[in-house]
Order: structure tokens, then C-alpha cells, then sequence
């Protein structure tokens, strides 16, 4: 009889996790839940890995990385044409002239000289973007979105503008993910622990 009333609470219990929707099973960083998935355009996105940027003693931010296959290094992650997405939720105040430097210094400590002059134009017309922005206060959200054609950048919902040039995706996920990355334990948290 015992067994039969486990089994029935057991069943239960199954039945009701079946109801809950995805995002009852997000990932917690920092005390910020980060979904499992997203969509980008017709596709969706799964999560790689996720982790919090520190900076001194600070929390600065929860990063996330989805992708639409998993790939199994960070080099096949830069490699590829598939849509990826970055999503930077900020866990205090940062004015964006500092977040663009941020961006700008780790990607001066992951490409070469030749590769930086060469992304310059697109280089500057990210760090205008980022700049329109001016002020992303505690709980905003950054959305970098990565494709073959370049990299479009919303804030809190709201596309502030993209960068067309084929490579900048790719120079962009080296300040995550390169040989100098922006933080190595955010390194190996954004690739699931790879």
C-alpha cells in the first residue's frame, strides 16, 4: 500500500514538472536566472554555459552564450557561421564609455595588430553603438547578436544598431573567449565547462 501511494506521488509529481515551461529549469548565476534557450530570428538558440564577470571585488555582469549546435571548443564556437548570441545582464550601474572600453581593451588583447587595423571601421562603429547607450543601470540587458554578416546589438529590448563585416562576430567572441580572455573562470563557464 505504501508503494502504491509513493508511486502515486511520484506520478504527480512528474505530471506537474511536464506542465512547467522551459524556463523553470534556468540556469541561476549570481541569483540571475538565465534561460535555457532563446530565439534568434526562425532559430532557436541553446544555452552553452554561463557565468558572472568580476572585476576587483565587483560583480559587473552575468554573461550567457547560445548557440544553435554545441560546439565542443572555443575555436570551433569562433569558426562557425551559425547564430550565436551573447547576453550581458548587468549587475550594477556602468556608464557605456566603460563598457566600450572594456570591449575595445579585450579585443586589442586578442587579435593582432594587422587583424585590429583591418576591423577598425567596424571596431568604432561598435564602440558608437555602445556609446549611444550612455548609461545600462543594475538589471539591464546587453544582447549581442553573432551571424555570419556581422553583429547586431539590442539593449533592453531595443536594437541600438549592427555592424556589418564578416569577421567582427568572430573578434568579438575572443574578448569571451580568445587566448586573453575578459576573465578565464567566465572563459570556461560560457563554454559549459568544456
Amino acid at each position: 500500500m505504501i508503494r502504491v501511494a509513493r508511486l502515486s506521488v511520484l506520478m504527480s509529481l512528474l505530471s506537474l514538472l511536464s506542465l512547467l515551461s522551459p524556463t523553470a529549469y534556468a540556469v541561476s548565476v549570481a541569483g540571475i536566472d538565465v534561460p535555457p534557450a532563446l530565439r534568434m530570428g526562425n532559430q532557436d538558440l541553446h544555452l552553452q554555459g554561463a557565468g558572472l564577470r568580476t572585476k576587483l571585488i565587483f560583480d559587473v555582469y552575468v554573461a550567457a552564450l547560445y548557440v544553435g549546435d554545441r560546439p565542443v571548443s572555443a575555436a570551433a564556437l569562433m569558426e562557425t557561421t551559425n547564430p550565436r548570441v551573447i547576453t550581458l545582464r548587468l549587475m550594477r550601474d556602468v556608464d557605456a564609455l566603460t563598457l566600450g572600453h572594456a570591449l575595445d581593451e579585450g579585443l586589442q588583447a586578442n587579435l593582432s595588430p594587422a587583424e585590429l587595423e583591418s576591423l577598425r571601421p567596424a571596431v568604432e562603429r561598435l564602440l558608437a553603438i555602445m556609446a549611444d547607450i550612455k548609461l545600462a543601470v543594475k538589471g539591464s540587458q546587453v544582447v549581442l547578436s553573432l551571424g555570419s554578416e556581422g553583429v547586431s546589438v539590442a539593449f533592453d529590448g531595443v536594437e541600438r544598431g549592427r555592424v556589418i563585416h564578416p569577421l567582427v562576430a568572430r573578434a568579438l567572441l575572443k574578448v569571451w573567449l580568445g587566448d586573453h580572455p575578459a576573465q578565464e573562470s567566465l572563459k570556461k563557464a560560457l563554454l559549459g565547462g568544456l
